[in-house]
Parts: C-alpha cells; sequence; structure tokens
C-alpha cells in the first residue's frame, strides 16, 4: 500500500477498450486535448476517449465525525518539529493516522490505556531486484512500538482466528465500551479482525460509522483505497443481516453509488464467518478494489 500511496502517476482508462492508460505526473496531470500523445491508445491505435480511474485525491474530505464526537482528520495534526517527517508518517485516512488520532482522543478523555504509540523512520538506500545491487535513491523503514515491543494494531498479521494481544483493539472494537466506535458486535467483530490482517503499512483503514449524509443512517464502514498517489476510490461497506429485504439492499446501494461511492456488501448470519468475511474484504481491498 505504501507504494500505492507514493505512486507518482496518474492513471485513466480507454472509455472504447478499457485499455489502461498511465501518465507520469509529479503533480496531478490533467488531459490538454487530442495533440497530446500521451493519451495515444496503443491498443485501439487511436486517441482514446479517457476517464479517470477513481476519484481525485483532492475530493478526499479533510474531517469525518465518527461516534461519540469522535472527529477524524484526514492526517493528524502536526506537533512542532514533527513536519519534517509527517508525510511519510501518516497517509491520508490510513491505520496509523487513524491510530495516531484515536489515542490521542482516548487521551483526551482521561482513558486508562496502556497502549502508548510511538514510530520513528530509519532511511535506508534503496536495493534493485533487477541489478541485485543498492540505487543511489534512498527508501525508509517505519518502526511501530508500544513501550518496548512493537506495536501490534499496526505490526501483527494474523494468518488465523486468535485472541488480540491490543488494548486499543479491544477498546475500538467492543460495542460496550465507553470508547468504542462500533455500533453492532457484527461491526466490531469484523473490525478486530480487519486490523489484524491487515498488519505493517500505510494499510487504509476501516472507519467505523462515520457520518456522511445529514439526516441519514450511517454507513457501517468507509474506507479509501489508494489507486496512485493522485487518485483514490472511494468504498462505503455494508452489512447485511439476515431478513434485509432486497428493496433496502437495492435503495441503499443505489444511494451511495449515486454520490460516487463503490459500495461493497457483507452478508453475516449465514455460512461466512466474521474472520472470512474481513479476510475477504482485506483481500478485495488489497487486489480487486485498487486494480
Amino acid at each position: 500500500m505504501k507504494a500505492k500511496y507514493e505512486d507518482g502517476r496518474t492513471r485513466y482508462v480507454c472509455e472504447r477498450c478499457h485499455y489502461p492508460i498511465e501518465v507520469e505526473a509529479d503533480s496531478f496531470y490533467e488531459f490538454s486535448g487530442p495533440e497530446d500523445l500521451n493519451f495515444w491508445c496503443p491498443n485501439c491505435q487511436d486517441l482514446p476517449r479517457t476517464s479517470l480511474v477513481g476519484v481525485t485525491a483532492t475530493s478526499l474530505p479533510l474531517e469525518l465525525r465518527l461516534r461519540d464526537r469522535f472527529s477524524l482528520h484526514i492526517v493528524p495534526t502536526a506537533e512542532p518539529g514533527d513536519i519534517d517527517s509527517y508525510g511519510l508518517l501518516y497517509k491520508p485516512y490510513s491505520k496509523r493516522s487513524f491510530l495516531r488520532q484515536y489515542l490521542d482522543w482516548l487521551l483526551m478523555r482521561s482513558a486508562e490505556l496502556r497502549c502508548r504509540l510511538s514510530s520513528s523512520i530509519l532511511a535506508v538506500p534503496k536495493f534493485d531486484l533487477r541489478s541485485q545491487s543498492y540505487a543511489a535513491q534512498m527508501d525508509y523503514q517505519i518502526r511501530d512500538s508500544c513501550g518496548s515491543a512493537a506495536c501490534h494494531f499496526l505490526t501483527h498479521a494474523k494468518l488465523k482466528p486468535e485472541s488480540s494481544a491490543c488494548e486499543a483493539i479491544e477498546v475500538l472494537c467492543s460495542p460496550n465500551s465507553e470508547h468504542g466506535l462500533c455500533e453492532t458486535g457484527d461491526e466490531a467483530a469484523i473490525l478486530r479482525h480487519y486490523i489484524e490482517f491487515t498488519g505493517t503499512d500505510h494499510f487504509p483503514m476501516l472507519i467505523p460509522q462515520p457520518a456522511l449524509f445529514t439526516g441519514r443512517r450511517r454507513p457501517d464502514f468507509l474506507v479509501f483505497i489508494p489507486i496512485t498517489r493522485f487518485q483514490y476510490r472511494f468504498v462505503i461497506v455494508l452489512i447485511d443481516r439476515p431478513g434485509k429485504s432486497d428493496d433496502t439492499v437495492r435503495i441503499e446501494t443505489e444511494d451511495y453509488t449515486r454520490h460516487g461511492y463503490v459500495v461493497r456488501r457483507l452478508a453475516v448470519g449465514g455460512q461466512e464467518s466474521h474472520f472470512k468475511l474481513a479476510r475477504d474484504l482485506k483481500n478485495w481491498i488489497e487486489v480487486g478494489a485498487s486494480a
């Protein structure tokens, strides 16, 4: 996911043949006219009719209102002296950005929590796999710690159901907790597994119960998936519980789609466990939704 957050290209698709077209760009690239050879479609052998893949990064909301008066910002507010490494540590609505703000919110509310997040950056020479040698460019690695141990929220990528060793996950994913942000047990179980599946790096956060439209029910989850640095997919995740009518499903999907969101539905109460639903969602985000 880090590579997607930092990818300096802009991606389009030819609407005639659906061939992907990529343009290198240090800033957001806009179509400059039919004479622009960057928009030649090698598949059609013609000038393409292009459309942008996903939604522009400039459309990302700067703030979201979650439950219990928790305001989530696109990235945490910078502290004096931190600005140099800020762009490396915090990506828009990533797990690390969320956790930093959630822990600060708990501290402000005088919550008794032993989690102490500390993130540091180590610069290393970039290794070229093709030449099997170090390149002149530098890469970086981020270390996330909780006290003397690795931060479980950001580093643990589990492969099977197991109990959580992270107090922040326990508090966040408990619908009965004073500081939990999930509304139901289904949401809490899926979010818990998702956090531990995704492990380290700048993985997009599965944001519970965001307020998007005035006077309407909050979606179960929202996730902003990076396609490149300049492009995102805005995805609403809705949990379908037994008894939900087909008309309700259709109306909900059409409503969010009309506002530019991709809708991903998770059916609970059947053969699929929360563990498998979370795993499938994580795999879809990595591959299908961001390809």
